[in-house]
């Protein structure tokens, strides 16, 4: 299990930073901070969907916009 976590931890961690250099700004946060971020998206979204929500994606891909950029500082 911990090496799912570190795997996926990872991934996030590739996509905040990609999305920081491309902005041209860095990263604000750590990696484990980051992933518990978007882990807990991901589960509301997915708890969201699971009770009939027809906004879950929607509100899924703003909140992802949101958290992406709050997790990177100008630099």
């Amino acid at each position: 299990m911990h090496e799912i976590d570190h795997s996926l931890e990872r991934m996030v961690w590739s996509i905040v930073s990609k999305f920081a250099l491309l902005a041209g700004t860095a990263p604000a946060a750590p990696s484990s901070m980051a992933y518990a971020v978007f882990d807990g998206l991901f589960q509301h979204a997915l708890i969201s969907h699971l009770a009939g929500s027809a906004d879950a994606a929607r509100d899924l891909e703003q909140n992802v916009q949101r958290v992406l950029e709050s997790l990177t500082v100008c630099g």
